[in-house]
């Protein structure tokens, strides 16, 4: 089955279960890397502090993305979407997911994540594009290149440059009945 020509799929996105979504995940990947991921790959980074969400057209994956837990970002590791699918919102839609998991409001600072970072490779233009795009139709929050990281991937022992970048929301602390706190006002 193929989204060719497609503008929107509407996919349902779920956590990865490594039992039920490794497989196909890792023909994804052979199909879009020279150097892909083998199974022990997904497997260790489905350890403590990474997460995975999977893009499912019915029972197929046409998608997934894997993340990883920080203080407070969270920081996409891969992302990957099945060729024939590309172009049809669908890593606009696991972003958006991941997204919906910030919050700008908290009670106490432990944990809270209020942005999300990455690297792109520094000859992917559509990589590129694509995250300056979707970023910048958020209403909220900003991405923000932060650093170039050389020889960050190495393809074929090629050594090449990554561009970090971090999305942020705006923060506000609440207390417990939602109004803004003051975090200085005893100070003065």
């Amino acid at each position: 089955m193929s989204a060719i020509g497609k503008k929107q799929c509407n996919v349902n996105i779920v956590g990865f279960d490594k039992r039920a979504h490794l497989a196909q995940v890792v023909a994804i990947d052979q199909q879009v890397y020279e150097q892909p991921w083998n199974k022990k790959d997904f497997i260790r980074h489905d350890s403590l502090n990474y997460r995975g969400i999977v893009a499912k057209l019915g029972k197929e994956i046409v998608g997934y993305l894997f993340y990883r837990l920080g203080k407070s970002k969270f920081h996409i590791v891969n992302i990957v979407v099945r060729p024939g699918y590309r172009r049809c919102q669908i890593a606009s839609q696991m972003i958006q997911r991941l997204i919906a998991k910030l919050s700008n409001r908290c009670r106490t600072w432990h944990h809270v994540r209020i942005g999300i970072t990455l690297e792109v490779h520094e000859t992917s233009l559509v990589a590129q594009v694509f995250f300056r795009n979707f970023f910048q139709s958020q209403k909220q929050g900003l991405l923000l290149p932060t650093k170039v990281l050389w020889g960050y991937y190495k393809d074929g022992g090629i050594l090449e440059d990554a561009y970090c970048m971090e999305y942020r929301i705006p923060t506000l602390v609440v207390d417990a009945l939602g109004r803004p706190i003051n975090r200085i006002g005893h100070l003065l």
